[in-house]
């Protein structure tokens, strides 16, 4: 039977994308890496449970740090990620190559001098890759601090912390006083401790 001698065959150009339409794709593998600027804005949203600030890049994440390290702790203002995060092209960036070091959300100096993030982080079930930091200071990680009504949430990050010699250190939050985490997860190495 002649047509079951061509089911085995191949799928023509036609009926499997041509490498025409894969090449710009393949072109273009790092043109989604964060560059180490921060927004100048959220990608939308007013910050409510309903209408919650919209995060979709590196950059508009680099916002919410710069925010909240200023001294915006964002208190019963929503977040979600909108959409998957590369901070460096590599999951577990090494030192090789100078990977864009990451900035933490939320600072913790002392009791004075403490910036933490309070509102609510909803990852949305996406994924932050490449995180990389090397800095022998406390309270490294994706948030370096969080206090009480903080809550971050449905998130995976991946990547490198870096703090030899120094406590309150972790993947995704270092310092949590008061705030929840919730079903997320850290993939990567986090060195820390003396």
């Amino acid at each position: 039977n002649k047509d079951e001698e061509n089911k085995d065959e191949q799928p023509t150009e036609d009926e499997n994308n041509s490498e025409d339409d894969i090449a710009p794709l393949n072109d273009d593998t790092d043109s989604d890496v964060w560059d180490g600027k921060p927004a100048e804005k959220f990608a939308g949203g007013a910050g409510t449970v309903d209408d919650p600030y919209k995060i979709s890049t590196g950059a508009e994440l680099a916002y919410l740090a710069e925010k909240v390290n200023g001294g915006e702790s964002y208190s019963g203002n929503y977040f979600k990620l909108t959409s998957d995060i590369r901070l460096n092209a590599d999951d577990v960036p090494t030192a090789d190559g100078e990977p864009t070091l990451w900035t933490p959300i939320g600072t913790y100096v002392s009791r004075k001098d403490n910036k933490p993030f309070s509102g609510t982080f909803d990852g949305n079930g996406h994924t932050i890759t490449g995180l990389y930091i090397n800095n022998a200071t406390q309270y490294q990680g994706l948030f370096g601090n969080i206090s009480t009504g903080g809550v971050v949430k449905n998130l995976v990050v991946a990547g490198r912390v870096i703090a030899t010699g120094q406590n309150n250190v972790g993947g995704i939050v270092a310092r949590l006083s008061g705030g929840t985490v919730q079903n997320c997860g850290f993939y990567g190495a986090v060195t820390a401790g003396t």
